[in-house]
């Protein structure tokens, strides 16, 4: 796409005689930018974001392959290390002291070999976050010749001396940048209050921090604010947000608000509009950062901040985030009783920056299964939440774990199911088909039950709860007016032998309301019983996934039933069968158009069908 250009917005401090100083300039369009899979706007770096010296950064364009040579008509990358700032200065001034600067960045080796080059200039100079975006910390400026070694200038003649490739610091810029991009219409919604003073002592045992204050309903962009919260000696601090409501976005790298330790370390950034769970600052002295950036505002934030006694257990209720500062003993909810299930306990432990942390699990009782998908503890080294240093469950005590920073986060979750774990007999797979059913092991799938009307089997449920089987619509709803005839029988292999069986009578059926069987849209019902299921080793609750799990397509899964064979066949032993999940466009090549409430799994068979469609 071509844009002409209605205005050029060149810094104020730009000087040509002098050009590596301000060298920074806005073009602003006849007519805006339309993004789509091939055109997206850059990440600008937040204010307090730092990319040390060595960092590997990439910077982009067309200009000259070498020095002196063509330019490119393909985009050209080149990978660059960030040179320390010191370690630039002394090889510009080498060159003179007209070549030292202010608001650059250097970046290339002292050896030269790779470096931007003419045409390249006004091109980004891109670094990448921990969590993989990329964020523009330069803009191509300047460079003594092309990829000319400079650790030695002081032994060349001018025209053969070299220099680090030098990039505009677009983060010393911001101030002025977000000026310009600021887009913000006036109207009556515009926001006008600013923090002030930009640096706050908040003190006492109790206090209420807003952003922004009482009339007005919207913050600033282009805001930088800090508080600073002290409560008495010896107390710890209780932060519980009130109000949130900042420009979302997957990392909060534009507007956020950031909590950091006495120290400075940080705990967490915070942005969109769900409010944070408290936070548990074992220390008496908090700070806290607000950043917003040019474009989009929002109505802030309130919270209220609250000095507390210092636990022996930190967040061992999970109502909060505990932040632990030292060494210390975290505990699940209850312990040594049971713990909780819909339990999401998070805990943040932050030592001195020379320091590293290591973890002792001194008892670990934790809901078994393969995976670790249903209850489990993860400990990450970062507060991203991306570097994972284990995954545990089970009852096996995990070895020790040390971090590889100063900073090591804990999640414990569980799930909504009682006594939803992996099943006391273990199931086999003798023929390893995914094209022939076989006889599962007895029991191996502990909560498959038959569905019986006048005694005969008619279709399959699972058990989700004591007193609840769930089963496809499709299967009941014929049936379900005659309720009286229906038996859901647990514990069975052998439709003939019951000899582990435990029966349920049904009180009542609860179809999905949007159930359509023309379709099979919403196939799904609840079977309520007059008596509860006693749970052991043959009848157990199934599993439900966690709301963040995805199946890919190819996945092996595993499907049970006395019907598996096809063709009307029925054995009278559970059968049991891996099968693939298919991809949408696979399954509709064989059944037609398929809803977002649907999951296709099986193998063709012949050229017509599928041979499981659930």
């Amino acid at each position: 796409m071509i844009f002409a250009i209605l205005k050029v917005i060149v810094h104020e401090e730009f000087n040509p005689m002098k050009p590596i100083n301000h060298d920074i300039a806005v073009l602003v369009l006849v007519r805006n930018i339309i993004f789509g899979a091939e055109i997206q706007p850059v990440c600008l770096p937040s204010p307090d974001e730092n990319f040390p010296s060595g960092s590997l950064c990439v910077a982009l364009g067309w200009g000259r392959i070498e020095e002196s040579g063509p330019t490119s008509n393909s985009l050209q990358q080149v990978t660059l290390p960030i040179v320390d700032h010191d370690v630039c200065m002394r090889a510009m001034e080498t060159l003179g002291p007209s070549a030292t600067f202010r608001t650059a960045v250097c970046a290339g080796f002292p050896e030269g070999g790779k470096d931007a080059c003419q045409g390249d200039s006004g091109g980004p100079f891109l670094c990448p976050r921990s969590h993989g975006s990329w964020v523009l910390v330069g803009v191509t400026s300047w460079g003594m010749g092309c990829a000319r070694s400079w650790s030695n200038n002081m032994m060349l003649p001018l025209d053969k001396k070299g220099s680090p490739g030098i990039f505009t610091d677009v983060k010393k810029m911001l101030k002025w940048l977000y000026a310009k991009l600021d887009q913000a219409e006036s109207s009556i919604l515009s926001p006008t209050a600013s923090c002030s003073p930009k640096n706050q002592i908040l003190t006492g045992t109790t206090g209420t921090l807003k952003l922004p204050k009482y009339p007005t309903r919207y913050y600033l962009n282009n805001e930088e604010c800090a508080w600073t919260i002290y409560v008495p000696e010896g107390k710890h601090i209780l932060l519980t947000f009130r109000h949130f409501d900042l420009e979302f976005d997957n990392f909060c790298d534009l507007d956020y608000l950031a909590v950091y330790t006495e120290k400075g370390s940080l705990i967490g950034k915070f942005c969109g509009s769900d409010r944070p769970r408290p936070l548990l600052i074992t220390n008496n002295k908090v700070k806290l950062k607000f950043i917003s950036d040019f474009k989009i505002y929002r109505t802030g934030f309130s919270l209220f901040y609250e000095a507390v006694e210092p636990q022996t257990y930190p967040d061992s209720e999970c109502g909060s985030v505990a932040v632990i500062s030292g060494e210390g003993e975290i505990q699940t909810m209850n312990h040594p009783e049971k713990y909780r299930n819909n339990a999401n306990c998070k805990w943040i432990i932050i030592c001195p920056s020379s320091f590293r942390i290591k973890i002792t699990f001194q008892v670990f009782e934790v809901e078994p299964s393969i995976g670790c998908v249903f209850d489990y503890v993860l400990i990450y080294t970062d507060l991203v939440g991306i570097n994972v240093a284990g995954r545990f469950c089970g009852f096996y005590i995990p070895d020790p774990i040390e971090s590889t920073s100063n900073v090591m986060q804990i999640v414990f979750s569980s799930d909504s199911q009682t006594g939803c774990k992996a099943a006391p007999i273990l199931p086999m797979f003798i023929n390893q088909s995914i094209t022939i059913a076989e006889e599962a092991i007895p029991n191996s799938w502990p909560w498959h039950v038959s569905i019986k009307y006048v005694r005969k089997h008619i279709c399959s449920g699972v058990i989700v709860s004591e007193t609840f089987v769930l089963t496809s619509a499709s299967c009941i709803v014929q049936t379900g007016q005659f309720r009286d005839l229906l038996l859901v029988v647990a514990g069975l292999h052998d439709l003939e032998r019951s000899e582990d069986a435990q029966i349920g009578s049904v009180k009542e059926i609860h179809v999905h309301p949007n159930f359509v069987l023309l379709t099979m849209e919403n196939d799904i019902a609840l079977i309520e019983l007059k008596e509860e299921f006693q749970f052991n080793d043959y009848v157990q609750p199934v599993c439900f996934p966690l709301s963040d799990i995805i199946v890919e397509p190819s996945s092996i899964c595993v499907v049970s039933g006395w019907d598996l064979n096809g063709e009307g066949e029925t054995s009278t032993k559970l059968q049991q069968q891996e099968v693939p999940i298919e991809t949408d466009g696979v399954c509709e090549s064989y059944y037609g158009t398929i809803s977002e409430s649907m999951v296709c799994a099986g193998v063709a068979k012949g050229q017509d069908t599928c041979l499981v469609s659930i």
